[in-house]
């Protein structure tokens, strides 16, 4: 179902449909419009989010080696690491570019698949490999440090501001809905229960790309 922006939808979580209607979760949602989706990501920023993508993890590891290993006496030591990092790299391209299908059905019996098999297995110790040279590098780049302790709370900030934002009552949960200026107040937010709080969030992404697609047809 496509919704007019600024819209109420209300979503009930998985597992409600059981329990008796005035004791059932459910959650009243704002869909959100284009610019709502900008003050979206300025908020995620303004609370400290902050995603580095792949590309820029790389460089960032590649400087690190370089700094870490900078003279010509570890020329061979350092093309043996940088030669490490790019073969992860090839391999875990090469498992994106893998059909989902392909994929599941190899899940299911390896042995019908001996060329994604092997291409697994190479990934998987590629992978050992790249996350201990993460760690050496990381414990003397305070900068890599940082970008990857941003990755690792960034899904959990982008998750709650727009909860905040586009949550806009529920009911069945012990506290009351309470909204200030910015949204969910920060005692109504962590009234959501835990099990909700990624399936609320879910759906809402799930309604704003509707919402885009909807824009460009």
């Amino acid at each position: 179902m496509v919704h007019s922006v600024n819209d109420r939808v209300v979503f009930t979580p998985a597992g409600q449909d059981d329990r008796p209607e005035d004791e059932r979760v459910t959650f009243s949602l704002q869909v959100p419009g284009r610019l709502d989706l900008i003050k979206l990501r300025r908020a995620i920023v303004a609370e400290g989010g902050n995603y580095w993508e792949p590309h820029a993890i790389r460089a960032a590891l590649r400087r690190g080696v370089e700094r870490l290993l900078p003279g010509e006496e570890d020329a061979d030591k350092r093309s043996e690491i940088l030669g490490t990092l790019e073969r992860f790299y090839e391999l875990n391209e090469a498992v994106e570019e893998v059909d989902p299908e392909r994929q599941k059905a190899w899940a299911e019996n390896s042995d019908e698949d001996p060329e994604l098999e092997t291409l697994i297995e190479e990934f998987q110790a590629a992978y050992l490999e790249a996350c201990d040279i993460q760690a050496m590098v990381a414990r003397g780049d305070q900068a890599l440090r940082d970008m990857l302790a941003d990755n690792v709370v960034y899904p959990d900030i982008r998750r709650d501001v727009t909860l905040r934002m586009f949550v806009l009552d529920w009911s069945g949960l012990k506290r009351k809905c309470e909204r200030g200026e910015a949204g969910l107040t920060d005692a109504a937010l962590g009234a959501i229960p835990e099990e909700h709080l990624d399936p609320v969030y879910l759906e809402i992404d799930r309604i704003a790309r509707v919402q885009k697609e909807q824009a460009k047809n």
